[in-house]
């Protein structure tokens, strides 16, 4: 869900209720950084929940609710109190909506650039650079044009979020198994007792690369804030890879770990799953320290 949504009979409502009782702009449902709150926009026949009448005044939304706009015979429930995604609009009017906590654009297929919140302000990665961004903003990814339509942030978010903040990618250990030709490489991520293997893509020798110039310079004594860090193109070079399809590997990796376990919903798995690879001004590492490398040459720490 985006982080205001407009509720009427108006075509420009992003939930439009084509029946009587229901004025053009009848009421929004708006996420404030910590809570969903629905507000009455002096509709004709009010908005109720749980069968308080709200006349241009609001209400925090908890599980369960139930919701009524103008007509009593038709009744939403509020099911989903979880955080808003980033989404941006292409100028054209399509709309894409990020997944995992992250907005890959110009799509997910092949991603130029990513859209995550970090230390509580949205950044714009592209090229290996990275930069902050705001709601409202047009941004230019290759030879398209998007606005971003960025939720609020505040600490207090990760109450209703169902992300579990306490499960962070960068305290995950990250195992490899790596058959003696090299060619198989089977990346299994392990949090809190629970383990969860990424099914194999283009990505895994990446971070296998990445993972042993982590391992070995956590052996030689190097310090945790400058171990594992590489040129980019020195690791493109290892890669037999262009620039470009290097920051693809990045943006998908990061997306794979973030997304949500199966089974389970929209809980997502880790709520800092572009910390998998960091990066910092022609360089780039891999977040995790906690490595063990099963097969040709193990290392592990």
């Amino acid at each position: 869900m985006r982080g205001r949504v407009l509720v009427g009979r108006s075509p420009s409502s992003d939930l439009r209720l084509e029946v009587s009782g229901v004025s053009n702009e009848h009421a929004v449902i708006q996420w404030t950084g910590a809570e969903w709150v629905i507000r009455d926009l002096g509709s004709r026949n009010g908005t109720r929940v749980n069968g308080k009448l709200l006349i241009r005044s609001s209400l925090r939304l908890a599980l369960g609710d139930e919701i009524t706009f103008g007509d009593p015979r038709e009744r939403w429930e509020w099911v989903d109190g979880a955080a808003p995604v980033p989404v941006a609009v292409r100028a054209d009017g399509a709309v894409l909506e990020g997944t995992a906590g992250m907005l890959l654009l110009p799509d997910e297929h092949t991603p130029l650039a990513a859209v995550f919140a970090r230390s509580r302000t949205w950044q714009l990665e592209m090229a290996g650079l990275a930069r902050e961004v705001a709601d409202q903003e047009w941004v230019q990814i290759g030879n398209e044009r998007f606005q971003l339509r960025l939720p609020t942030l505040d600490p207090l978010a990760e109450r209703t979020q169902t992300i579990l903040p306490d499960r962070l990618i960068v305290q995950a250990r990250l195992r490899f198994k790596v058959s003696l030709d090299e060619e198989h490489v089977q990346v299994t991520l392990e949090s809190h007792g629970a383990s969860r293997e990424i099914s194999q893509r283009a990505f895994h020798y990446m971070l296998l690369v990445l993972g042993r110039q982590r391992a070995e310079d956590a052996r030689r004594g190097i310090p945790e804030a400058d171990s594992g860090w590489m040129y980019v193109d020195e690791l493109a070079r290892k890669l037999g890879i262009e620039m470009n399809a290097l920051n693809v590997h990045v943006h998908r990796a990061r997306r794979v770990a973030g997304a949500p376990r199966e089974n389970q919903g929209s809980e997502l798995w880790f709520n800092d799953a572009h910390e998998l690879i960091q990066r910092r001004e022609g360089q780039i590492r891999l977040g995790i320290s906690d490595i063990i490398v099963e097969g040709p040459a193990p290392l592990t720490r």
